[in-house]
């Protein structure tokens, strides 16, 4: 097609053994931590890419799209086999185990709240169950709710990653756009459920939890329970419900700009104008403010996590090139 149109194609696969991290140890050591090696990890996918580039008169367009499939498996870890943030069952978000992709979330399936008298009497429940409080399934099915019955959630890790890039020019005009995007992967919306959720009167809550639960005949929607003293802390361990959707489409920056025509002279030959907006907008079902998070950075665990993140700020920009 008269060298209009690239194509690429990319096959990865790596393992990577021997990685190291901080790991914790007993205080009377006189340390906190120590770097040890602490397993193995697979890395394997397929990369694709297209590009397009194509003049009609005065108009140009190149375009490049660009999309990858990337997957992830825990091969090795020192003992017991996994590892966790911490202990606790309302921030442990997430498990890093044996045979698993990295930082699956971990914890509790939500099944609702106890309905009435009869519902708590012949369901599982734990020591602080009443009617009206949370209820979690028994995945062991021992009859009683408690740190046993947590489970692996849902997972960060996206189906496919892609982006799209698209520069255009006419006559002295140009405009460039660039997108990015997701599918596939699940974020835990922590800021939203541990804190704004939070039912203990500690902050500032959504107005979401007026239509709480507060009788059998009044049952709310279902989200909030009731606020009974020494029960409400239930409803702030991690659970499905803090599960949501990462997969979204993000314009990352638009960019137009007008090159001046320019006699030729000795100060300088080319001058340009222009105008930019960048994170222009993120199209996504999630509710919080950026479905780009991590817990810890570009560290491989915590992915997906949005505990207290800073929202992405929407910058506008004028600028002037000179080519001398």
């Amino acid at each position: 097609f008269n060298n209009r149109f690239t194509f690429s194609y990319d096959y990865y696969k790596k393992a990577t053994d021997n990685m190291i991290q901080e790991r914790p140890i007993p205080q009377a050591s006189g340390f906190a931590s120590i770097t040890s090696n602490v397993g193995k990890i697979h890395f394997w996918g397929h990369e694709f890419s297209l590009g397009y580039n194509n003049t009609f008169g005065k108009f140009s367009w190149q375009s490049n799209f660009n999309i990858s499939f990337d997957r992830n498996k825990i091969g090795e870890l020192v003992e017991p086999g996994y590892i966790t943030r911490n202990t606790s069952e309302y921030s442990d978000y997430y498990r890093n185990q044996e045979g698993y992709p990295l930082s699956q979330f971990f914890g509790y399936i939500k099944l609702g709240l106890y309905k009435d008298e009869e519902d708590l009497a012949t369901s599982p429940k734990s020591s602080t169950s009443q009617v009206g409080t949370i209820k979690f399934k028994d995945v062991n099915k021992d009859g009683v709710i408690n740190v046993k019955d947590r489970t692996f959630i849902g997972d960060p890790n996206p189906d496919f990653l892609f982006g799209f890039t698209n520069n255009f020019k006419y006559s002295n005009f140009d405009l460039s756009i660039s997108m990015t995007g997701s599918y596939g992967g699940k974020v835990v919306n922590a800021l939203k459920h541990q804190y704004l959720g939070n039912l203990d009167g500690a902050f500032n809550i959504l107005a979401a939890a007026k239509d709480r639960w507060r009788s059998p005949e009044q049952p709310g929607s279902g989200d909030y329970p009731r606020t009974m003293t020494g029960t409400t802390a239930e409803h702030r361990k991690v659970n499905t419900s803090w599960i949501e959707s990462n997969s979204h489409l993000a314009v990352k920056n638009i960019t137009l700009g007008y090159t001046l025509p320019l006699p030729q002279n000795r100060y300088c030959s080319k001058l340009r104008v222009y105008a930019s907006i960048q994170n222009v907008c993120f199209i996504s079902k999630y509710d919080g403010a950026n479905p780009e998070v991590s817990l810890n950075g570009l560290n491989g665990t915590g992915i997906g996590v949005d505990e207290n993140s800073y929202p992405v700020p929407r910058v506008y920009s004028l600028g002037l090139n000179v080519t001398f």
